[in-house]
């Protein structure tokens, strides 16, 4: 395969692809945004916790749809959908900002007009709700990584291992997380294991256990040389 076909494969894995077909476009407008929101409206319901441990029916397929229009990291792909925001949520501050004063506001939610004042609350209400996930999922990550980093390099949680680490868990479960608490967990897994393996090659601690085992060793020999005569 040429470098240019291999380069071509790269982009559409990280970014996504710039232009898509009106066929892809429609089947990924079935179940995601432009943004990369995910259209809850469009997926199914399982039975008892089947939502909470596996994901909703159809999940599958609106984060194939995200890897589809951004790739891992591009625009409505499947890291920065997660962290998307409701796209009625941004009609109404929309609304909300460019209305004269004591206007009623289109409400894109309900489909109907509201007065300013109900707006503001409805805004508030919203944007804590918009705001958790986001949070939850830098939070965790960030946490980790102040730990990693006032850990000492040669200790597997510390270091560029420990950093990494810390990183791709969070990046597995922002990718994995609509599907459930079982996709999340395995993905938050592989991704601390990928970034923990990348980071050692950064880290200095196979170099100082060697100069410790060998100091060790050295010291080890001069003192039975001392204690045994000869």
């Amino acid at each position: 395969m040429s470098k240019a076909k291999l380069l071509d494969k790269a982009t559409k894995f990280l970014v996504g692809s710039e232009k898509m077909a009106p066929e892809a476009l429609q089947a990924a407008r079935k179940y995601v945004s432009d943004t990369g929101r995910i259209h809850h409206s469009a997926l199914g319901n399982r039975r008892l916790l089947g939502d909470l441990l596996i994901g909703q029916k159809g999940t599958m397929d609106a984060l194939k749809a995200r890897f589809s229009q951004g790739g891992v990291f591009g625009p409505g792909g499947l890291v920065a959908g997660e962290f998307a925001l409701d796209p009625r949520f941004k009609e109404l501050l929309k609304s909300y900002k460019s209305s004269p004063r004591g206007a009623y506001i289109f409400d894109p939610y309900t489909g109907r007009h509201i007065s300013k004042a109900k707006a503001t609350g409805k805004i508030l209400t919203k944007g804590v709700g918009e705001s958790i996930n986001p949070l939850f999922l830098l939070g965790f990550p960030a946490m980790d990584v102040a730990s990693a980093i006032k850990t000492p390099d040669s200790d597997e949680h510390g270091g560029m291992s420990g950093i990494l680490g810390a990183l791709g868990n969070g990046l597995g479960f922002a990718v994995a997380g609509p599907l459930g608490l079982v996709g999340g967990i395995g993905a938050s897994h592989i991704g601390e294991q990928i970034g923990s393996s990348i980071g050692k090659a950064f880290d200095p601690k196979e170099e100082h256990q060697s100069l410790n085992k060998a100091a060790s060793q050295h010291v080890s020999s001069v003192i039975l040389d001392a204690a045994v005569p000869f």
